[in-house]
């Protein structure tokens, strides 16, 4: 599935696209129909090229080899039917009359255009029907649901259904190999029940150092078998934003899986001294809890200990850094957990970074290079 970011590589033809459309404001109705009066079409296109993108933007999810800037073209091309076909006469709203054109043009061409092997029209829109069909009986019955299932609600018939599924079936080259092909089947997502039933999920959550809003949508998903709609009520968002992060979660699983057995440092002497003083000294949060990954857990108590930190200071830093729980903190989570002002939470991580630092100059004095560099938090 295509995400907009993909398009980043004609990003400057986008930004300036829409410096070019956005100097052109929005026209009343009354307006428009002067203008239709006076065969004015230039201008009438011009005003209305806003409506292109706003439209367009829905078919990125099912836009296939399509770039945004393709599908912006496809519906520039619909607006100009509309307007050669529009009758103001009729006293019609002319972007609810364009509408319809553009958003034709746009799925002609992607049903056109967007697979290595073309399907009709027909078939294009009946494999939306399906992948629609899906979603919904998915979500309302909090599994897939069967071939039978599907055709009652699409009221077609088994074969008919088959056929769809077949359709979308991937494409190979007849010169790759049969086992390369079949390796690529099976890496090509990842077997998300099979990481969640096989592995010792304890050891490797902790270690995949998921937030907390991520492990709990997964949980929510696969230990409670909550339905997706649900899950985006209670976390506010949409049913692609919960997609992405059970993926995004499922890859930090499946390469905490495979980071699980390398060693991690024990021994202060199996770090740069000055690397890590200059992190407590100089870097951001998220630097230095992220430079902490590679820590073991008894070597960062050890750390604290010896730095004498207090035991606020220590659990703040705690849920920072995941040491007792499944799961890291973000600011936002420590400050609503202990009900601390954001202002003194900074002042304490600070603080207790500045400690760590003064341990490691006093361990290693010859070691510790000072740089000038302004501190930054956040």
């Amino acid at each position: 599935m295509h995400d907009i970011n993909d398009d980043l590589i004609v990003d400057n033809y986008l930004e300036a696209y829409f410096e070019y459309i956005n100097q052109y404001p929005v026209l009343s109705k009354e307006e428009i129909t002067e203008l239709f009066k006076k065969a004015d079409y230039e201008t009438i296109f011009n005003h209305n090229l806003r409506l292109v993108p706003f439209i367009a933007k829905k078919f990125i999810k099912n836009r296939g080899t399509f770039s945004f800037m393709d599908l912006i073209q496809e519906g520039n091309i619909g607006l100009m039917e509309a307007i050669q076909k529009y009758d103001y006469t009729l006293n019609k709203a002319f972007s609810t009359y364009a509408s319809f054109w553009i958003k034709q043009k746009i799925s002609l061409a992607i049903a056109r255009n967007s697979r290595t092997i073309n399907v009709s029209y027909e078939m294009h829109f009946e494999q939306l029907k399906y992948k629609k069909a899906l979603n919904k009986l998915t979500i309302a019955l909090g599994r897939t649901p069967t071939n039978e299932e599907l055709s009652k609600e699409l009221n077609m018939s088994l074969d008919k259904i088959d056929t769809i599924i077949n359709s979308e079936k991937l494409v190979c080259s007849l010169d790759t190999p049969i086992e390369t092909f079949a390796n690529a089947q099976e890496n090509n997502l990842i077997n998300e029940d099979k990481i969640l039933d096989t592995l010792v999920l304890k050891d490797i959550i902790k270690y995949a150092k998921l937030t907390k809003k991520d492990f709990e949508i997964l949980q929510d998903y696969y230990y409670y078998e909550l339905p997706v709609k649900i899950i985006c009520a209670k976390n506010k968002c949409t049913r692609q934003n919960v997609e992405a992060n059970i993926k995004n979660s499922l890859k930090k699983i499946q390469i905490a899986k495979e980071e699980f057995n390398k060693p991690k440092i024990t021994k202060l002497t199996e770090i740069p001294i000055n690397e890590l003083y200059y992190y407590f000294k100089t870097r951001s949060i998220r630097q230095t809890i992220n430079y902490f990954k590679n820590f073991s857990n008894s070597l960062i108590k050890e750390l604290f200990t010896y730095a004498n930190l207090t035991s606020e200071e220590i659990n703040v830093l705690d849920k920072l850094l995941g040491i007792n729980s499944l799961v890291i903190y973000t600011i936002e989570d420590i400050s609503e957990y202990f009900s601390y002002d954001k202002d003194y939470l900074y002042m304490l991580i600070k603080t207790s970074f500045q400690k760590l630092a003064s341990l490691i100059k006093l361990l290693y004095p010859t070691q510790v290079k000072i740089r000038k560099r302004k501190v930054t938090f956040g």
